[in-house]
């Protein structure tokens, strides 16, 4: 009886950890191929929301978390890719492409609504000079309810989640296992 208390106990708190309260997704454009890329920069772009220097400062360092992760090196001279975020408190709507089978060059195009509160952030390849990538969460801002900074990073590390390259040449640290 205990070890089922336990297991039921142990379930309530995992689902109430993971209640996403957004719901994110992203554009894994054709365009996007890891040509030579190694720096990026970060431009917070034109937002429809008046955004505080905290919550910039939060977005920004998450990003910037992010990116270092995967390889890239911050610069503010000639970026490979230019990373821009932007903030939309309103419904927003926009078109979404996306391929019909991932072999094949055929795509979709539809209009998706993303709900009040959104996080746009977009890849531009410098070297291409087009966009390659666009992630974005939708529906974290409620009215007169303000995002908490820890909310904000985990929201971005959402939309990272579903950016899956690296930067050129980067291998990620194995940690090192004794061998007999």
């Amino acid at each position: 009886m205990k070890q089922l208390f336990f297991l039921l106990l142990l379930a309530t708190i995992t689902m109430s950890c993971s209640n996403q309260k957004f719901a994110v997704r992203a554009n894994n454009d054709h365009l996007m191929v890891n040509n030579l890329n190694q720096t990026y920069q970060i431009v917070i772009g034109q937002s429809e929301a008046k955004l505080s220097e905290e919550t910039e400062r939060a977005i920004q360092d998450e990003v910037e978390n992010q990116m270092e992760a995967r390889g890239f090196v911050r610069t503010s001279k000639s970026p490979d890719i230019v990373v821009v975020c932007s903030v939309f408190e309103t419904k927003l709507k926009i078109k979404d492409s996306r391929k019909v089978e991932e072999d094949k060059s055929e795509y979709t195009t539809r209009r998706v609504t993303l709900n009040h509160g959104t996080l746009m952030i977009q890849m531009i390849d410098e070297n291409l000079n087009k966009s390659v990538w666009l992630g974005m969460a939708s529906g974290f801002i409620k009215p007169n309810k303000l995002v908490e900074e820890r909310e904000l990073k985990a929201i971005t590390r959402s939309i990272f989640d579903e950016y899956k390259l690296v930067a050129y040449g980067y291998m990620p640290k194995q940690e090192m296992t004794a061998t007999r």
